[in-house]
């Protein structure tokens, strides 16, 4: 079998070779090479068009060949000396001068060449008035520097439901001509939202279809249905050597064996994984070592992964890019006090979700900030599910998604998660706080390690729920559209047992008052990166010897929060 970069060096040439090249001249010459066997000389000549002999002759060529020398041989004999010499200075550059190759492949590509690849990857459309630049060139820069490493590698977008992961994703790809002209040869876009075994099985045959040529399946087959379609591919993806009557009874090994063999015609594709939310998807990915992208509401899933891994964060958007937004969406730009305290608000309520903030002006009808100051008093009254809009969002509801995360959760966390609609939204509350209501397994000698054991599943939600910052001491905050959420969905009495709870646990630390010398173990979240996990404090956090006052300096949000939820 060719290695990758000659096989690459035939995907390259393949448009020259469409116009100058005969294999059944190339098969006469390397008849006594033993190259290829009996039958696949047969089913080469047995194609009836000069490109379907070139696709086939490619085919058989890179599997049954051990190197490109041979042919280049023959294009020499041949007095095909474009070929040869092409394909020569092809391996020559990439082995010995990669950033020479990369100026010669730009230069050859088309930007509809890069059209063609995305429609043909499955790559969905995404807004242009609209782009988070930072991102998308962080994206591109990550792509573009992992598209020179051999193996396998993982490039995670993680960032909470709603936050943009799949445009930003789409958009990079669509917006740079050098990552299919040098760095990956073809793109394949793949939506995940399985939650079991059975889904991600056929999410990898999905992929294996969208690697098989569109001509596998011929209009004289009788495929009168997608099973039929699905086996009819299968049958034909490893030489004819796995048939199989019936897609339910193929196993998921000799599924892998088919996704590898197929990928021999597709050497160096990207693979996009969009709303991963198990890690058995990663694990069958770096088991086929695939080339992948990831966008995911939990980067937890990145620990099953031992290929190389890259992360980019999906964060809120700023007060600059909501103004943007805004204006991508034909809204007004408010004149007034009253229209920027109207607008102030709706960022605030959204915590600057770009999903939720799309829902919110594509509902204003009229365009006008009294109807946006209504469906903020919507937002504050009935939650998420308040704005209801049909966009390019799978959801109606953002409430919906972020529900859909939920479900994932185990119980232990999701129990942390509901108790979390008690602590003052957009505040960063130190651990010490937090870990008078959520609640953990320890022995009665172990509570020393009670804020450790609390850290730890807290820090499990952060991205998709609650965000994190590590100086002056460990804090985590729950953002106002998680609060609006929780606040809608958590049952009253899980909330006055909440409440209960923290007035009772406050009152034991004002008995026995921490003392501000006491340090949380940091050591434990300190990484390489650690500021982009927790990034430092630009403001103040209430000090150890004021939390047993941590009710009555909130006790605005707690007065609301108790006459919502009456005792």
């Amino acid at each position: 079998m060719l290695c990758e970069i000659e096989c690459r060096a035939l995907n390259v040439a393949h448009p020259m070779l469409i116009q100058d090249f005969e294999p059944r001249d190339a098969l006469t010459y390397l008849e006594a090479l033993m190259i290829f066997s009996e039958d696949h000389t047969d089913q080469i000549k047995a194609m009836t068009t000069r490109c379907g002999r070139i696709a086939e002759f490619l085919r058989s060529y890179r599997r049954q060949a051990s190197e490109l020398a041979p042919l280049i041989e023959f294009f020499k004999y041949n007095h095909q000396t474009h070929l040869s010499d092409f394909f020569e200075n092809y391996i020559e550059e990439a082995i010995h001068h990669p950033e020479l190759l990369d100026s010669r492949l730009i230069s050859m590509f088309e930007r509809q060449k890069l059209d063609r690849k995305l429609l043909s990857g499955n790559v969905p459309r995404q807004m242009d008035a609209f782009c988070r630049d930072y991102h998308v060139k962080q994206e591109i820069g990550k792509l573009e520097a992992l598209g020179n490493l051999i193996y396998s590698f993982f490039l995670f977008l993680h960032g909470r439901a709603g936050s943009g992961k799949s445009v930003i994703a789409s958009q990079a790809l669509s917006r740079s001509d050098h990552l299919f002209a040098v760095s990956y040869d073809s793109v394949v876009w793949l939506k995940d939202i399985g939650t079991t075994a059975k889904p991600t099985f056929d999410l990898f045959t999905d992929l294996l279809l969208m690697l098989k040529r569109a001509s596998v399946v011929h209009d004289t087959d009788d495929s009168n249905t997608i099973t039929e379609f699905i086996n009819c591919v299968l049958s034909r993806s490893e030489d004819n050597l796995l048939n199989f009557s019936s897609v339910e009874r193929l196993t998921s090994f000799v599924l892998k064996r088919m996704i590898v063999n197929a990928l021999i015609d597709r050497p160096n594709t990207l693979f996009v994984f969009d709303d991963v939310v198990q890690e058995e998807t990663i694990r069958w990915a770096q088991e086929l070592r695939l080339r992948c992208l990831v966008t995911t509401r939990d980067v937890e899933i990145c620990n099953v992964a031992s290929s190389t891994c890259e992360f980019v964060e999906v964060t809120s958007l700023e007060d600059d890019e909501c103004y943007d937004l805004l204006e991508a969406f034909r809204m007004p730009m408010p004149t007034g006090e009253r229209e920027e305290d109207i607008l102030r608000n709706t960022i605030k309520l959204t915590s600057g979700s770009p999903v939720a903030l799309m829902m919110v002006f594509k509902s204003c009808e009229p365009k006008t900030f009294d109807k946006m100051a209504q469906l903020n008093y919507k937002m504050e009254t009935r939650g998420l599910s308040g704005i209801e809009c049909m966009t390019t969002y799978c959801f109606k509801f953002l409430s919906t998604a972020l529900q859909r995360c939920v479900e994932v959760l185990s119980d232990e966390d999701r129990n942390a998660l509901a108790l979390s609609v008690i602590m003052p939204p957009g505040i960063d509350i130190p651990i010490k706080i937090w870990s008078c209501i959520i609640p953990v397994d320890l022995c009665s000698n172990e509570e020393e390690h009670l804020d450790d054991e609390v850290a730890d599943r807290l820090k499990r939600q952060r991205g998709a729920f609650l965000s994190g910052k590590r100086l002056p001491v460990l804090t985590f905050k729950i953002d106002h559209i998680i609060h609006l959420f929780l606040k809608h969905v958590v049952d009253a009495q899980t909330i006055r047992n909440g409440l209960s709870t923290l007035e009772q646990r406050l009152r034991e630390i004002n008995n026995n008052v921490a003392s501000p010398v006491r340090n949380l173990p940091l050591q434990k979240y300190r990484r390489t990166s650690s500021s982009d996990m927790y990034p430092n404090m630009d403001e103040p956090v209430i000090r150890p010897e004021k939390y047993h006052k941590f009710m009555k300096i909130h006790s605005k949000f707690y007065d609301s929060l108790k006459k919502d939820i009456p005792f």
